[in-house]
């Protein structure tokens, strides 16, 4: 299941990367327990993978990154197509 949330946070990343560059990347290594390069790419998750992405979730709306719900949702529908059991807020699920 970690690998799955290591999809699901880099798609995330990747995806706010390109719209505000690397204040994404800057901001999700400010998450407790996540690191990723300056790519997007997660390279370790040191917690709970559902709580990583959470908190992830939460950062990037606070920062007003755009339509950060549509974009983010949009971005990791793949990610929960291949792995259906990742938790995620409720208002990404729906």
């Amino acid at each position: 299941m970690k690998e799955g949330y290591r999809e699901l946070i880099t798609a995330v990343v990747k995806n706010e990367k390109r719209i505000v560059k690397d204040v994404a990347v800057r901001e999700a290594n400010r998450i407790e327990g996540l690191y990723v390069d300056e790519q997007g790419n997660v390279e370790d998750l040191e917690r709970d993978g559902s709580k990583i992405f959470e908190d992830l979730y939460k950062r990037y709306k606070e920062l007003g990154f755009g339509a950060a719900k549509i974009i983010i949702k949009k971005a990791i529908q793949p990610v929960l197509e291949k792995y259906q059991d990742l938790e995620v807020p409720d208002e990404l699920s729906d």
